[in-house]
């Protein structure tokens, strides 16, 4: 149930909050089994967008097989791809998977150690446009969630001005917080969603 709401949030935020556009280059770090490329994707037809590239991530290969069965069942295997890679080592991914318009990454970094998440965030910046975006989900720190997701998935939790500085120390010179909005309010409590960009 509690993963089933998440990805309920984490779907109506981009359907509100994302813009997909025609031609759009768009990278899923840490895409799983697909939900936040598989929510862009479904938007991308409602809008009858074109030329789209979607490619995704992860280290999981349990997860990655997956979500290469959802692709193969849809028919997308022109559409969307995905490979193994560890943020912290991108030079495993394509060479023709850069220039990015928009990068996300949803309760990726969470696993990642603290000392290594700068790196973590340049080497996704380094995947990006220079007018491109990247729209990151990672978990707050509070009482429930410390108890929920520290403890229980053994995952770090993160204050929001904190994530604020290792972006900067990434390079990344506009910080915009985004906000859940209704039926998902609540999800600010427990999840910190924010948006990077290069220029001012």
């Amino acid at each position: 149930m509690i993963l089933y709401r998440y990805h309920r949030q984490i779907e109506n935020f981009l359907q509100k909050e994302a813009c997909v556009r025609s031609r759009m280059r768009i990278l899923d770090a840490g895409c799983g089994s697909g939900l936040v490329t598989k929510k862009l994707h479904g938007m991308a037809e409602e809008k009858h967008c074109t030329d789209m590239t979607f490619h995704g991530f992860d280290l999981t290969p349990a997860m990655l097989a997956r979500f290469q069965t959802w692709i193969v069942n849809n028919n997308l295997q022109n559409t969307i791809e995905v490979t193994r890679a560890n943020v912290l080592d991108l030079q495993e991914l394509p060479q023709d998977w850069r220039d990015y318009d928009l990068v996300v990454s949803a309760s990726m970094l969470e696993y990642i150690p603290k000392d290594q998440l700068v790196l973590a965030l340049r080497n996704l910046a380094g995947l990006l446009r220079k007018d491109g975006s990247l729209l990151l989900f990672i978990t707050k720190k509070n009482f429930v969630t410390q108890w929920l997701v520290g403890k229980w998935w053994k995952a770090n939790l993160f204050e929001e001005g904190t994530i604020d500085t290792l972006l900067r120390q990434a390079g990344f010179r506009t910080i915009a917080r985004k906000l859940f909005s209704a039926p998902y309010r609540y999800a600010n409590y427990s999840t910190i969603a924010l948006e990077g960009r290069f220029s001012t």
